[in-house]
């Protein structure tokens, strides 16, 4: 009996260490533009030429983010067309971008879209008017409900500091699985994370 209480106040105290080495962390985005071309891939696309934001609103500041207009694809992509996302959180240090342990793969974007369990739909998809919420196309617009948002991410073990930046690798695909030429994108999302107590 004394072993199974023992076992017990372990486990209590395990589990204690772990909720108290976790941290939570707010990614701080610091440029005007929600995203950037990437540097390192000059002879990718890059965001002016799959995404008209002129009527689209966007304001950071250190509580996150505010979204408010419309946004229009000017991407030459059609709908049957299948759109996979590499992303990459890295980190600059010792004057280049190193890989950290954070990244995910989406196989087919505008399935995610449509997924209302999906992390894309509970962040951007949501805020969209019912009757924009399609795949991306050339000439599409995605109308916005006004909405603010926060990045914030709880990790263990790992102390975000410095500078980062999360670069994403847009692919497209068409209907037969042949990786269609010129119309691979990269983007970047350059900030730092503080804290948040």
């Amino acid at each position: 009996m004394k072993f199974l209480s023992t076992i017990t106040v372990v486990i209590a105290v395990l589990l204690f260490v772990q909720r108290q080495s976790a941290e939570r962390y707010r990614f701080v985005h610091d440029e005007p533009e929600i995203y950037r071309d990437c540097r390192h891939a000059p002879e990718m696309l890059g965001f002016k030429q799959m995404a008209d934001m002129s009527d689209l609103e966007i304001i950071f500041n250190d509580e996150g983010l505010y979204v408010n207009g419309t946004a229009t694809v000017v991407w030459d992509v059609k709908q049957t067309d299948r759109i996979t996302v590499h992303a990459e959180l890295e980190k600059f240090s010792r004057s280049s971008w190193q890989p950290t342990p954070f990244g995910m793969f989406v196989e087919d974007f505008c399935k995610e879209m449509t997924d209302p369990n999906s992390k894309i739909h509970n962040v951007w998809v949501r805020h969209i008017f019912p009757e924009d919420r399609q795949c991306f196309e050339k000439g599409t617009r995605y109308r916005h409900e006004p909405f603010a948002g926060v990045v914030e991410v709880e990790v263990k073990n790992y102390a975000f500091k410095g500078r980062y930046r999360a670069v994403e690798n847009l692919r497209v695909y068409d209907e037969n699985g042949n990786l269609k030429p010129g119309k691979s994108a990269c983007l970047e999302v350059p900030g730092d994370f503080m804290k948040v107590k």
